[in-house]
């Protein structure tokens, strides 16, 4: 065995150390020199300190001031720094120095409701309701009402509408006119706001019908509560250097103990007048009947709400407020409703209305409170947002006029943000489309499609216009709308629609091969079922037109790609199920199926306004009908298209054919007019002589002899007028030697 280079304890005299021994060995004397050199160093140290002379020791109390200055001044730094990344949008530079600001003073409200803020602009809204809710509470009046305002704004960005309206209405009715005069206005307007967009579906996407207005969600206006915070932090210094008090608890105001009492801010009398309440917790049952007996009014209650009113009580300090807003403030929180008739309230639980009723109650209580925000408090900043869902909520009433004339009063603030300018004249222009102002609606989409930067507005926007331009039977403007309307969509579910529509207008213009063309060079934006089935269709249906002209046309992929759309026509919209159902007719016809194909036109065309469009269907409806071997089928559509009043330009030879299937089916007086119609509004001699013979037959069988031998001596003469006609002409001078 090798023996254990480790092992030194038996190793004989005059042998050779190895590596290893030699390298514990020089370890061992390190360790010991080390220890020496440094005994010696510390005994050195301590021999000074025993025998120097005492230094002078200076105060640290100048250090101390300087330290915190300096930490005065960071903390300045780190709040203005904070405060212009925000008036830059820079969230992230905003979050880093207020949260380093707030490592340095972690108790200042002032610095912690700049957080709040920040937090609910960057969607952390967890972070911001905790923050909003903990400063609730603070002493500084200022900070805990801007931080119940930040509470219902989170509630109404969740959703959580009766959570917003209970907060918003507490510190409405009990803001007093010293405490909270500069949040009274924004109060109200948040408490309209959240009336009025509980009934308005969020986030709603852009609509190419003309029944759906847009809503866009705006954001919090950050910048705008920081300047206000700063100036109210100016205020709060000037006012502590005066030597008055900055904070005044809130157990401290004067009105905190004043017994119930109310007092007519006005003399007139009725639900218009204005009221003035100050009371501390008092029942709520106590104080409408006080109101009621004050003010010359009978209330009446269900008797749910009576055990409603029953339960609760009430805390307020409000200044001439209208009536209206006084009751709506008062029962809205619970749940309770109210109507006014003859001098008497009637009061009445949610619970006890039927849908329609509750849904015209809230329609009515939003159109009231968005109103009263928007005269009451015109100059606030939340006044073009409070003027939108006015415009929104009139417009849901089918209360045409108002919405319009609210919309063009917000297009004319020369402020107006792009985003919100967009959404007004959006919906102005499908308002003005209702109002049946269609040239200047389309004009008001064209300019939503002229934003510079985009978007699905936009592109939805030209897509309107286009519709309208096929309605006129502007193919070739649509199919460039329509293309426009591709290039600036910026989802694909919007560029798909437009898609579509460019390939109908191009059907729609008899052009097959660009709309099978503009359907496969864009295939892949077309994903959904629906969009796909109707691609599908309109793809097979202009394939068969190109192939038909070639003599090489295949029915079974026509009929298989049509039965699959029919069943999937319903989810377009209402444009589209017309342009769909006019396409869907054209194939039938193609294929042999002209009874189906005219019963799909008629329901369109009866349905139809007139128009261009309305015209052509009516066109080939008539060539439907012609193909028909059934006469009585063929005079019972003809007669729908009489009362359609789809002829009213002159179409003598369909006219007619009318009068014929009239007279075959014994409808005399019907045949009578129809003729009457064809002589008045054509010269050719031959087409008035067969309705003056199948006026005369109509008549002499309803046994009007004179009025038959009128027209049958009419047909004489039109018979010979005819032949003279077709008389070979002589020359001249034939003419002449015949005259001599």
């Amino acid at each position: 065995m090798p023996e254990n280079l480790s092992d030194t304890s038996e190793r004989p005299l005059g042998r050779t150390a190895s590596f290893h021994e030699i390298k514990m060995n020089t370890g061992r004397i390190w360790l010991f020199g080390s220890l020496y050199i440094n005994s010696v160093a510390a005994g050195i140290v301590i021999c000074w300190f025993l025998y120097s002379p005492t230094p002078v020791v200076k105060s640290t109390e100048p250090a101390s001031e300087a330290a915190k200055n300096e930490r005065i001044l960071s903390l300045k730094e780190l709040i203005n720094g904070g405060d212009q990344a925000v008036r830059r949008g820079n969230w992230s530079k905003a979050i880093t120095s207020y949260r380093s600001a707030r490592n340095i003073n972690p108790n200042d409200p002032w610095l912690n409701y700049r957080s709040a803020i920040v937090d609910e602009a960057t969607a952390d809204l967890a972070s911001a309701n905790s923050q909003f809710l903990a400063l609730s509470h603070d002493n500084e009046q200022f900070i805990a009402d801007a931080s119940h305002l930040g509470l219902a704004r989170i509630s109404m960005a969740n959703g959580n509408w009766n959570d917003a309206r209970n907060n918003l209405w507490r510190l409405y009715l009990q803001d007093s006119k010293e405490r909270n005069a500069k949040h009274r206005a924004e109060i109200f307007h948040s408490i309209a706001r959240a009336s009025g967009e509980e009934l308005i579906v969020k986030g709603q996407k852009p609509k190419v019908d003309r029944t759906t207005p847009l809503f866009i969600t705006t954001t919090v206006d950050t910048p705008r509560l920081i300047r206000e915070l700063q100036d109210k932090s100016r205020e709060r210094i000037a006012t502590t250097a005066d030597g008055n008090k900055a904070n005044k608890p809130l157990a401290e105001d004067k009105q905190e103990n004043l017994d119930f009492a109310i007092s007519s801010g006005t003399a007139q009398r009725g639900i218009n007048q204005r009221v003035s309440v100050q009371a501390a917790n008092v029942g709520l049952l106590e104080l409408l009947a006080s109101f009621a007996n004050n003010y010359g009014f009978e209330v009446r209650y269900t008797a749910k709400a009576e055990q409603i009113v029953k339960r609760h009580s009430i805390r307020l300090d409000i200044v001439e407020i209208p009536v209206q807003t006084f009751l709506y403030g008062l029962l809205t929180p619970h749940d309770l409703c109210w109507g006014f008739e003859n001098g008497q309230i009637q009061i009445f639980s949610r619970a006890e209305l039927r849908p329609e009723e509750l849904k015209s109650y809230s329609y009515q209580m939003s159109a009231y409170l968005l109103r009263s925000a928007v005269f009451d408090y015109p100059d606030h900043p939340l006044i073009n947002q409070t003027k939108s869902l006015l415009a929104l909520v009139d417009f849901q009433r089918e209360r045409w006029n108002s919405a319009e004339s609210m919309l063009q009063e917000m297009l004319r603030t020369r402020t107006l943000h792009r985003t919100m300018r967009n959404m007004a004249l959006f919906n102005l222009g499908k308002t003005l489309y209702n109002l049946g102002r269609n040239d200047q609606a389309t004009q008001t989409m064209y300019l939503v499609g002229d934003d510079l930067y985009g978007g699905d507005v936009a592109a939805t926007a030209i897509m309107i216009a286009a519709n309208e331009e096929i309605r006129l039977g502007n193919f070739e403007k649509a199919v460039r709308n329509n293309s426009q309307a591709i290039s600036l969509a910026n989802t694909g579910q919007i560029r798909a629609r437009a898609i579509l529509a460019m390939a109908v207008a191009y059907l729609l213009d008899q052009k097959p091969y660009l709309a099978n063309q503009s359907i496969v060079d864009h295939r892949r934006w077309i994903k959904s079922p629906t969009d796909t089935d109707f691609a599908t269709f309109l793809s097979a249906l202009a394939r068969f037109q190109v192939h038909q002209s070639r003599g090489t046309a295949n029915t079974s992929e026509l009929l298989r790609a049509t039965l699959i759309f029919e069943q999937r026509k319903t989810d377009l919209g209402k444009r589209q199920r017309i342009h769909a159902a006019i396409l869907v007719a054209r194939a039938k016809i193609l294929m042999g199926f002209e009874r189906d194909a005219i019963e799909e036109l008629l329901s369109v065309v009866e349905n139809t306004q007139e128009s261009p469009l309305r015209s052509i269907i009516a066109q080939r409806i008539g060539d439907a009908i012609a193909k028909l071997e059934n006469n009585s089928k063929m005079a019972e559509f003809y007669e729908r298209l009489m009362k359609a009043k789809l002829f009213q330009s002159a179409d003598t030879v369909k006219d007619l054919r009318i009068a014929s299937l009239q007279f075959e089916s014994g409808k005399y007086d019907e045949c009578i007019e129809t003729c009457k119609r064809i002589i008045s509004n054509t010269n050719e001699t031959g087409q008035q002589r067969r309705a003056l013979e199948l006026q005369g037959m109509s008549h002499q069988r309803l046994g009007n002899f004179y009025a038959a031998t009128l027209c049958f001596a009419g047909v004489a003469k039109k018979q010979v007028l005819q032949e003279m006609q077709n008389e070979p002409k002589q020359s001249s001078v034939s003419d002449g030697e015949k005259k001599q």
